[in-house]
């Protein structure tokens, strides 16, 4: 064998064994990796990517070297390994894993690269990481989410954690689409806000969303502010559509009553329990106000309840002395246990027309003594002849024909 063939011989030897040095450190490095000998994989793997060509198996080292100094925490070389595979595709690689670990690596050792790098690739997870961080939430980061299109969740959760950042919070808001957030959570943000006391956000929540919480918070809120105009107007507006409570029922009634303003004395019911003395209230309400319909058409909606036709019945002097009746009003005082005293004062009054009405269905021989009293000043003789033969009792028939 001549010289030169000895030469490529060698040659030949030379590259056969480091390509097996090579893919041998390779292999180590993966084997003591998975065993959890990270000193070791760190060293073949750094050897393998220092002399290695297979671009493959360099990715691969890259990623689990970046693995491994995230697990000691040593951010910044886990950075460099991540840098050298972060734009490739390798089906072995999640993106989004390697973005997660280099957001948090930057979140440690420079929070500059960090906000960065957060604009660039702006997603859930890796907001979250730079908003668990120290790193700084200004008006910059706010710029950031406002100008990436990031989820109203990113938006929401930083206007739930306002005493974490110090920024321009009107920017933040006014960049957060409250058209595409959900009911629920436009309920959640309402809330927040008032109870961290930032009602102004609390009234721009309430302008496009509402329900019984959120009108009763903003009916307190106008309370405590002596805003009692745009108090009426608010509970004016959403008394029929939506629960509301009772304190802001009797706010609202002492607003009325303090202005003298005219109002339905249907709402007592929303101040007052269904108490027995409910009704009575109610019923005195209407016959403060003179009221004789709406009283009319209240007992008729509630001509079942015995309590409804107990207050009413307390009123019946009342009612017969003011005169506050019609002859609807009168048929309900008709089945009180009470009426012949309304009957008496009737007939004191000259009223001979309203007693037929209170006693339709007459009960015993005095009762039909008031109705042939009120036929006879009525003029109507026949009638009166006919309820006097009703009458047995000697005194009722010389009274009646006394008078």
């Amino acid at each position: 064998m001549n010289y030169k063939s000895l030469i490529s011989v060698f040659i030949l030897v030379f590259i056969s064994f480091s390509l097996k040095a090579e893919i041998s450190d390779y292999l180590v490095g993966l084997k003591a990796y998975k065993d959890g000998f990270y000193d070791i994989a760190k060293d073949n793997l750094e050897n393998y990517l220092s002399q290695g060509n297979d671009e493959k198996n360099k990715i691969f080292a890259h990623y689990v070297l970046a693995n491994i100094y995230f697990e000691e925490k040593d951010y910044k070389n886990a950075i460099k390994h991540i840098n050298e595979i972060e734009n490739k595709k390798d089906e072995r690689i999640k993106l989004e894993d390697i973005r997660k670990m280099k957001i948090y690596g930057l979140v440690n050792i420079n929070c500059e690269e960090a906000k960065k790098y957060l604009a660039k690739y702006m997603d859930d997870e890796i907001f979250d990481i730079y908003f668990q961080s120290a790193c700084k939430k200004d008006d910059e980061f706010i710029n950031i989410l406002c100008e990436s299109e990031c989820s109203p969740y990113i938006v929401l959760k930083v206007m739930y954690n306002l005493n974490n950042f110090k920024g321009n919070v009107e920017k933040l808001f006014s960049c957060l689409d409250l058209k595409n957030i959900n009911d629920s959570d436009l309920k959640d943000l309402g809330l927040y806000f008032y109870k961290v006391g930032a009602f102004d956000y609390f009234w721009k929540i309430y302008d496009i969303y509402r329900d019984d919480i959120l009108v009763n918070l903003a009916l307190e809120r106008l309370w405590f502010l002596n805003q009692f105009d745009a108090f009426l107007k608010t509970f004016q507006e959403n008394r029929e559509k939506y629960v509301i409570e009772r304190v802001n029922y009797c706010r609202a009634i002492k607003v009325y009553n303090d202005r003298t303003i005219a109002y339905d004395c249907a709402i007592l019911k929303g101040c007052l329990d269904d108490s027995e003395n409910l009704h009575n209230n109610i019923i005195a309400c209407y016959l403060n106000k003179r009221e004789i319909s709406a009283l009319n058409n209240y007992l008729k909606k509630h001509s079942s309840e015995k309590s409804v036709q107990e207050a009413i019945c307390s009123y019946g002097t009342y009612i017969i002395s003011e005169k506050i009746y019609d002859k609807v009003t009168l048929n309900s005082l008709s089945k009180c246990v009470e009426r012949i005293a309304y009957v008496k004062l009737l007939a004191e009054k000259g009223a001979f027309k309203d007693i037929l009405y209170i006693l339709n269905k007459p009960r015993n021989e005095e009762e039909y003594f008031y109705i042939a009293l009120a036929y006879k000043k009525l003029g109507e003789n026949i009638k009166f002849e006919e309820m006097k033969k009703k009458i047995k009792n000697v005194e009722l028939l010389e009274s009646l024909n006394n008078y």
